[in-house]
């Protein structure tokens, strides 16, 4: 029996902590299963005609949106709450997937990568951190080291799946990588309202 006045800690069985927990180990998955990626440079050269100085210019690009994007994203997070920072950032994902449907010259991938861009700004730290407040409001700091470890595996495990079905989504229509994708973030949208 706890001593009066002090609260028990509650049981890491809780189950709203375990619904939150396992919400953002999926988040974590999706925004990691990034179908076009092991074929963009594919998709890039062959389906858009770029040369590899263009596409170096839109890896230069997309890295200058996440950066210049990042003190506003935090701002935001810090403002409006870590989960509004991840719709936001869904959103512009889903934008940003959805505009490699139409882009058809270097221009268009470009204004594609800055949406994307923007996206992973808005991501960046938003995630940890509300699985930081998550376990401190539960009392559960002790956990952190656990579950952030966790959230890293099942990051890793999108990563692997989205590279291991890439290729055969990619030969089968090139488009295919990007429509899967634009879907794996409407998810992610669901999940983070």
């Amino acid at each position: 029996m706890p001593p009066v006045g002090k609260a028990e800690p509650p049981d890491p069985r809780d189950g709203q902590l375990r619904r939150t927990l396992l919400t953002l180990n999926v988040f974590a998955a999706l925004k990691m299963t990034l179908f076009p990626m092991a074929v963009i440079t594919l998709f890039w050269k062959d389906e858009i005609g770029l040369t590899l100085t263009e596409i170096l210019t839109l890896q230069v690009f997309f890295s200058l949106a996440s950066v210049v994007m990042e003190y506003p994203s935090g701002y935001v997070s810090d403002r409006l709450g870590y989960r509004w920072s991840l719709i936001v950032a869904c959103v512009f994902g889903i934008a940003g997937w959805g505009w490699y449907l139409f882009a058809a010259t270097f221009w268009g991938v470009l204004q594609a990568e800055l949406l994307l861009g923007v996206s992973y700004a808005f991501i960046s730290g938003s995630d940890t951190a509300l699985l930081f407040e998550t376990l401190r409001a539960g009392n559960r700091m002790d956990l952190y080291a656990r579950c952030d470890g966790r959230m890293v595996g099942w990051a890793q495990g999108g990563e692997a799946a989205g590279a291991l079905f890439a290729g055969l989504m990619y030969a089968h229509w090139p488009l295919l990588p990007f429509v899967a994708q634009i879907g794996i973030w409407i998810l992610a949208l669901g999940l983070c309202l």
